[in-house]
C-alpha cells in the first residue's frame, strides 16, 4: 500500500486498501500506512490517497462472508 501511495497509483491504492479490509485490517491501520509516506514524500501524496483508499476499503467484501 505504501509503495502505491508514493507512486500515486490510484487503482493500486484502491485495491490494496480493499485487500487489507478483506483480511481483517481496520481503517486506522490502512490510514496509518498511508501516513507513513508523509515524512519522506510530503503531505500531498497522503492527502490524495486517503479518499481513494476509503473507496477501496468500503468496497471490500466481508471476511466472514466466505
Amino acid at each position: 500500500l505504501v509503495c502505491t501511495v508514493i507512486l500515486r497509483n490510484a487503482p493500486g491504492i484502491r485495491r490494496h486498501a480493499q485487500l487489507a479490509a478483506e483480511v481483517g485490517a481496520e481503517w486506522e491501520e490502512v490510514l496509518g500506512s498511508i501516513m507513513l509516506t508523509v515524512p519522506s514524500f510530503g503531505l500531498l501524496c497522503a492527502v490524495e490517497a486517503i479518499p481513494v483508499a476509503q473507496e477501496g476499503f468500503g468496497a471490500a467484501q466481508d471476511p466472514e462472508a466466505d
